[in-house]
């Protein structure tokens, strides 16, 4: 029997799997040029809160907004969604906490506003679950969610609770972690297991009465970091049913500011004086990277890796000049450098596209 020549029929299939696989593509993943996009906020000067803009991974950056759309007071915490969709809180102004929003990539920023909804707390963090659905965390014991792009907010706050100024939220499915500190009351951890629902407290004690909590991230839904005063890095690798003190000061003078975890198994952490710290085995060791010359006198605030190679880190001055300071490492951290930055306010928080932070 003659065999029949099927490559063509081949080609045929080849080229319609080809056509058809292009057309289901998800066109909503970042492409790799958006993970050089990323914001940054900090102090107000000129009559409005900074935020500063970059789309060339920190080589230029500019600021965005102005007087008319951004308000006169401290931004504290942004989120980059994605390359048009970002969300910034601050303090409270006007009778109720600041939220921001923009959906063109920071061409215009919204100033939402709600006094019915929107309490009149300082916002210190946030989380974004998308464009529309977002948790915000501040003083008083806040926590407050939406999930119609902040259209209206519900409070999802634990009023037993005694009045903690709430710094830090993350999200693993269902389960959400928030810290915060006060001065007399020390540190907490809360912990919901059914997505804000019912709140448990999962940290507190004599330890936490001199260590504050600042932020908290989670690496998967066992695994999480929580950091604060005195240096303090807590671990747990089990939900929080235990936390770990994985690094402490014995006298609480400076603290770990910032953290964010990439795996179960990989963290950063920033603090006081430029100290940045690195873990690739859960905490059980970690290395102090060097920072630049220059960058020793500085209070690192917040760390915003893209993977285990590319990571910002930004915070302001330790002494009486109102400037920051941004750093960059391309190589995991083995070297990191300044980058340039207009105008010289100090600097609270980073956030770039496809990041961890």
């Amino acid at each position: 029997m003659k065999s029949k020549n099927l490559f063509p029929v081949i080609l045929i299939i080849v080229y319609t799997f080809l056509l058809l696989g292009g057309c289901a593509q998800d066109t909503t993943s970042p492409v790799p040029e958006e993970s050089k996009i990323g914001w940054i906020v900090g102090d107000p000067i000129d009559g409005y809160g900074t935020i500063l803009y970059t789309k060339d991974g920190g080589q230029n950056w500019q600021r965005q907004g102005d007087s008319l759309s951004v308000p006169d007071c401290h931004l504290n915490t942004v989120r980059a969604v994605d390359s048009l969709n970002v969300w910034i809180v601050g303090d409270q102004l006007s009778g109720m906490g600041t939220i921001l929003k923009t959906n063109d990539g920071g061409d215009n920023w919204q100033w939402l506003g709600d006094k019915s909804e929107i309490p009149n707390e300082e916002f210190l963090g946030l989380y974004t679950c998308s464009s529309d659905e977002v948790w915000i965390v501040g003083s008083n014991n806040t926590i407050i969610h939406t999930s119609d792009g902040g259209n209206t907010w519900e409070s999802k706050a634990d009023t037993a609770f005694l009045p903690y100024n709430l710094c830090s939220i993350t999200i693993e499915g269902d389960k959400i972690w928030v810290c915060g500190n006060t001065e007399t009351l020390g540190g907490t951890i809360i912990h919901s297991d059914d997505y804000g629902e019912t709140w448990t407290k999962q940290a507190e004690g004599e330890f936490l009465q001199e260590r504050g909590m600042i932020e908290i991230s989670a690496g998967c839904e066992n695994s999480v970091w929580c950091v604060g005063h005195g240096r303090t890095v807590l671990h747990t690798s089990n939900g929080g049913s235990n936390w770990d003190v994985q690094r402490t000061d014995i006298n609480p003078t400076w603290d770990a500011n910032g953290v964010t975890a990439i795996n179960g198994n990989i963290a950063w952490v920033v603090e006081d004086l430029s100290y940045i710290r690195y873990t690739e085995n859960g905490g059980e060791n970690w290395t102090t990277q060097d920072v630049p010359p220059g960058a020793g006198a500085y209070l690192l605030y917040r760390i915003c890796p893209l993977n285990t190679k590319e990571a910002w880190a930004v915070g302001p001055y330790g002494g009486k000049f109102d400037f920051g300071v941004i750093l960059y490492t391309d190589d995991g951290g083995k070297t990191w450098v300044m980058q340039d930055y207009e105008p010289n306010v100090m600097l609270w928080d980073v956030s770039f596209v496809d990041s961890y932070h």
